[in-house]
């Protein structure tokens, strides 16, 4: 798979399969909704935190003699895995400091630019 450009079919495959979920998932109101919830809340810390960790990750299992395929499948599931703890364990709090910061700002900043 690796060096060899993808088959035209496969991509359409891929494009379709996607826009058919999405489509499918409009209607969805089953227990699955909060499940699906949070795998949706996981892309955006996993798109932040892909790189850098995901490269740790490789780095260090190469280094212990992993071959690289095998290192690779270690840091995606541990990229995913952090960021399905992220989004529903860490990012709540931390969304409600940062509202908090923000506010405090806000009414400071607001109380100072008041005329006088």
């Amino acid at each position: 798979m690796f060096g060899r450009p993808l088959s035209p079919l496969l991509t359409e495959a891929i494009f379709f399969s996607a826009i058919g979920a999405v489509v499918l998932s409009l209607g969805w109101r089953t227990r699955l909704a909060p499940l699906l919830r949070t795998i949706g809340l996981a892309t955006y810390p996993l798109y932040l935190i892909h790189d850098t960790f995901g490269t740790l990750i490789l780095r260090y299992v190469l280094d212990l003699g992993a071959g690289r395929y095998e290192a690779l499948s270690v840091a995606i599931a541990a990229c995913v895995g952090a960021s399905l703890a992220i989004a529903p364990v860490l990012e709540p709090p931390l969304q409600t400091v940062v509202k908090r910061v923000f506010d405090q700002y806000y009414q400071l900043s607001g109380a100072l630019m008041q005329p006088r």
